[in-house]
């Protein structure tokens, strides 16, 4: 479908927004307290630039998995931070893989970013992505997370696997981590915008986008819209991860881009995906292999950035070439039964003969 000139980026009404958010990858989830009453975390007055958060215990039940996780945790803001891309998480990998002390005047000089900047908002960001940790005992001593460097050996591999694990990772971490509000933002985000695919993406249109996140977002915890900090400066931070995907989802980039959803993604991405899916699954129906139904292929393209008809061949040839565990495929799909059977569960980030394959945390 060819698009000649730009859309003209609506937002949509409350009833439209709800059937949006329902057709996310796992839809809204309600925030509980342990008693069962409704509940919402507290916020604190600016989340772009709060960092620690009182820990808070609830509650997050799926509705449509029926399932529940109790978590005691932190809050954490919404915004996705827009000095931090690609190109910066590079060279935080391979100026610092050799797992020694981070100084805050090092990270300054290999991502060319002054102090203050990486103090107030991109080390806070990182740190919630879960590539760095403050050593204990300093204020601005870091360190690489083992994650951070599994990151590091898979790029070493593959270049191209970097952001898309990055956006996997963002897309899917609020599933089971709900404090992570900035993974709920950007799933939110890139899932408007998966909707509306192909769209031309005008700066006015980030403004507009940047509405939708902030009402949605005090809808699902319960605050005012002033406490909801996500800005056409977070859009800019989800394009830069979705922009760096290859296959491209940005295919004309510019003041006003062009986004149309893939026919093809890398294969790892496939098997993190599903691993991702038999995860949740399995808390819903233990036991139980995913089947490829229509609204499994459409979470699948959905995180993915795939056009729904993709989803079902990507899953072949990521079952064809697929490696074996233990004597099994670690990835293998049924055509016939539509049968989706994880043999073993690859962390996003992982390759197959990484034997030090971590999860993030």
């Amino acid at each position: 479908m060819e698009i000649s000139e730009p859309m003209d980026y609506q937002p949509p009404s409350d009833r439209d927004l709800e059937e949006h958010l329902g057709r996310l990858f796992v839809r809204r989830a309600v925030v509980r307290e342990a008693s069962g009453q409704r509940a919402y975390v507290p916020s604190t007055a600016n989340d772009e630039k709060d960092e620690e958060k009182v820990p808070q215990q609830y509650v997050l039940r799926n509705e449509s998995l029926g399932n529940e996780i109790i978590i005691t945790t932190h809050s954490s803001p919404f915004h996705i931070q827009q000095n931090t891309t690609v190109k910066l998480v590079k060279n935080l990998l391979t100026n610092f893989e050799n797992g020694h002390a981070v100084y805050l005047e090092d990270v300054s000089r290999c991502t060319e970013l002054g102090e203050y900047t990486l103090r107030a908002t991109v080390l806070p960001f990182v740190r919630q992505l879960g590539l760095i940790d403050r050593l204990p005992g300093t204020r601005e001593t870091y360190q690489l997370t083992p994650w951070a460097r599994q990151l590091h050996r898979m790029w070493l591999a593959d270049p191209d696997l970097l952001a898309e694990a990055v956006h996997l990772h963002l897309a899917t971490r609020y599933l089971t981590s709900p404090e992570m509000r900035a993974s709920w933002a950007y799933a939110t985000a890139a899932g408007l915008l998966w909707d509306r695919a192909p769209l031309i993406f005008e700066p006015r249109g980030r403004e507009r986008l940047a509405a939708e996140i902030r009402v949605a977002g005090a809808a699902q915890y319960g605050l005012g819209l002033d406490r909801v900090a996500f800005s056409h400066n977070s859009v800019r931070g989800v394009m830069n991860w979705l922009g760096a995907l290859v296959p491209p989802v940005i295919v004309s980039p510019g003041r006003a881009v062009r986004i149309a959803r893939r026919t093809s993604c890398p294969v790892p991405a496939v098997w993190w995906a599903t691993s991702e899916l038999a995860r949740i699954g399995e808390a819903a129906n233990p036991g139980r292999a995913p089947i490829a139904g229509e609204e499994y292929r459409l979470n699948l393209a959905r995180i993915l950035f795939l056009e729904p008809a993709s989803a079902e061949p990507m899953l072949r040839v990521a079952s064809a070439e697929a490696p074996l565990h233990m004597g099994e495929p670690i990835l293998a799909y049924d055509p016939s039964s539509m049968e989706v059977r994880v043999a073993r569960r690859l962390p996003i980030g992982t390759l197959p003969l990484d034997v030090q394959g971590v999860a993030p945390q």
